[in-house]
């Protein structure tokens, strides 16, 4: 787990070795600056860490958000997470950044 900083804006972000993709939780949108990517409207099926599989409308975001005096601009698919974490930084995130 990782947070982004101690101020009440802050995020509560993990970095999962095991997701394939990057995702924000529907409800942490007005905490992020973020513009909407416009795609053709399309169905996602997801398999959660518990093994749920949630089926949803595409939606992706490119968005910015800080850590340790770094900026990222990440594209993130928008899901209906609980709310242990605010973000879900995976692969893409991993390859681009390495560990921090």
């Amino acid at each position: 787990m990782k947070s982004m900083t101690k101020r009440a804006d802050s995020l509560r972000v993990f970095v999962d070795l095991g997701a394939s993709n990057n995702f924000v939780r529907q409800q942490s949108l007005p905490l992020l600056d973020f513009e909407e990517k416009h795609r053709p409207r399309s169905q996602l099926e997801v398999r959660l860490a518990t093994g749920a599989i949630v089926k949803t409308e595409k939606r992706v975001i490119r968005a910015l958000f800080s850590y340790k005096h770094r900026v990222f601009v990440e594209e993130l698919l928008v899901l209906d997470l609980d709310d242990k974490f605010n973000m879900v930084l995976g692969m893409p995130w991993l390859a681009r950044h390495g560990g921090l």
